[in-house]
């Protein structure tokens, strides 16, 4: 019984304690509004600015795209890479004879018909796993199919100096960009967009 009591008390010492635990509402501090309006104002002004300069780098690359210096290296990447796809198809005929390549490109297309069947299935979306399975087994496919390809394109010295034209072509295009890269900075255009974002930031 004496136990009994002593519980008693206990009971209303949790209820003292809840009591001294009763927690008043503070009202909310307009000022966290404000800050947080004036946050997302200042994203939506750096974003624009972002947008704009970007879309003037468009722009500006579309001109620089029709200058004679770059369309002139554009047209012989062109020109040249024809001319390596024409070396090709000699090997790539002869290929046609290779049982070990005729396998491989058989596995190719049934590997891209099965994965093509799975998305087509009438009886609902296909399962996620079994969709990258068929997809990772059609990436072994063509990676076979390839490397048989540059195997014997490698054994071809007519096709290996066409891909050293090609590979040249492209280092030239890849320093004009980068010529044009390093030109921005004295444009007018540029300058302004680019002051705008580093002011909103």
């Amino acid at each position: 019984r004496g136990g009994g009591g002593g519980g008693g008390g206990a009971n209303g010492q949790n209820g003292r304690g809840n009591n001294n635990n009763t927690q008043t509402n503070t009202p909310p501090n307009p000022a966290i509004g404000v800050d947080i309006e004036a946050i997302n104002k200042d994203q939506n002004a750096y974003d624009a600015d972002q947008n704009a300069l970007g879309q003037l780098i468009d722009k500006l690359d579309a001109v620089y795209e029709e200058t004679p210096e770059f369309a002139a290296a554009k047209a012989k990447l062109a020109a040249d890479m024809k001319a390596l796809d024409e070396a090709r198809q000699p090997t790539l005929q002869a290929l046609q004879a290779v049982p070990e390549y005729v396998d491989a490109v058989g596995r190719q297309k049934k590997a891209q018909a099965d994965l093509d069947a799975a998305k087509d299935n009438e009886a609902g979306p296909p399962d996620a796993s079994a969709l990258t399975e068929l997809s990772g087994a059609v990436l072994v496919a063509k990676t076979a199919v390839k490397q048989l390809e540059d195997d014997a394109f490698k054994n071809d010295s007519s096709i290996q100096a066409a891909q050293e034209v090609v590979d040249a072509d492209k280092a030239a295009i890849l320093s004009l960009r980068q010529k044009f890269q390093e030109s921005l900075p004295s444009n007018t255009e540029y300058d302004a967009a680019k002051a705008a974002v580093d002011a909103a930031k």
